[in-house]
């Protein structure tokens, strides 16, 4: 629909600008190409040509773009048309996010230096070489957030500090033991800066906390400045809440995208929280722990109107720290709810 939109403008228009009218008012492109086709053989089949040539189309006509969203998997790389298309747009990109959809880095590093406007940046699920690398990224002027790949070409300069980025997702896989010098290079660097950090989980509960513990403590060492720690699972139980917490952090935000856990699983986070430490031991100046699922929120509540002050709910009481929902109002034991959400 959009491409018969604008090829239609495209052929009624009789000067440039009238041309590019409709085409310049596209601001968010949301790209998620039909890349689950089964065919007779039962292989998965990627869009037809016609549909990529529509695509290129569509990012080379849309020239003001301001959020570029692909999604597209399984992985691939990007097809040569919407990279020539890409080349010849303005700069007028300011969110960037690609799920599936790879580049190589040389072709990434001309984009991102014609991309100065770039304040935020998501690649997810690609090759460890179609990732952007930091040493680029630094170099982007109003840069504030990107992900960090587990590992790329190149060092980064000692002087490469960028002081608008202040938050950064990180990923903890089984291939951490890659994954740390290249994290502790990035943060040695940038540390000092950041405030907020996203650690999402990919593996099993059983490696997580151990996995985990390298990463709080590089935090503890390079960002002094660190307050928001935000961990992201498939479920509560991949969260690695049981690992010491840099010592600066006070608010702590748990995200898993299944919406309830078990009576022995809540009664098992409300343990962890009232023994939680800084790391080597250091006092912990945590002050909140939210659940940013609202889902979880709403199962927790439901499970304590339940008990009657039940075993598994022993520890909920000893938490020192303020346990809050999605929205930021408190989570108590018994009935009633009191205090106002924090907006934090």
């Amino acid at each position: 629909m959009l491409h018969r939109s604008l090829k239609e403008d495209q052929r009624n228009g009789t000067t440039e600008n009238d041309r590019l009218t409709l085409a310049s008012r596209v601001r968010h492109l949301d790209v998620q190409p039909e890349y689950s086709r089964i065919d007779s053989e039962g292989e998965i089949q990627v869009s037809s040509p016609e549909e990529l040539t529509q695509i290129a189309d569509i990012l080379r006509w849309a020239t003001h773009i301001e959020i570029l969203t692909i999604a597209w998997k399984p992985y691939v790389y990007i097809p040569t048309s919407w990279l020539e298309a890409l080349q010849s747009t303005t700069s007028s990109i300011r969110k960037l996010y690609c799920d599936g959809l790879g580049l190589p880095d040389a072709e990434w590093r001309t984009l991102i230096a014609k991309w100065d406007r770039l304040r935020t940046v998501l690649v997810t699920h690609t090759s460890a070489e179609a990732q952007i690398s930091p040493v680029d990224l630094l170099q982007v002027p109003d840069i504030t957030f990107f992900n960090l790949p587990p590992r790329w070409h190149g060092d980064i300069p000692k002087d490469a500090a960028n002081p608008g980025l202040k938050q950064v997702y990180l990923v903890i896989s089984d291939d951490s033991n890659v994954e740390k010098g290249y994290r502790e290079q990035f943060l040695s660097v940038q540390g000092r800066y950041l405030k907020t950090v996203y650690i999402a989980a990919e593996h099993s509960h059983a490696a997580i906390n151990a996995d985990t513990l390298p990463c709080m403590q590089q935090l503890a060492e390079h960002c002094p400045h660190l307050t928001n720690l935000i961990f992201i699972g498939p479920n509560m139980w991949t969260l690695p809440f049981e690992c010491p917490l840099p010592p600066s952090i006070t608010h702590l935000g748990l995200y898993s995208s299944k919406g309830q856990a078990r009576d022995a699983l809540w009664s098992h986070l409300f343990y962890s929280l009232c023994e939680m430490t800084g790391t080597d031991g250091q006092p912990l100046h945590l002050q909140v722990v939210r659940l940013l699922n609202p889902h979880l929120g709403t199962d927790l509540r439901m499970r304590l109107s339940r008990t009657k002050g039940e075993l598994v709910y022993r520890y909920l009481a000893k938490i020192k720290y303020r346990l809050e929902d999605h929205d930021g109002w408190p989570i108590e034991f018994g009935p009633s709810v009191s205090g106002e959400p924090t907006g934090s």
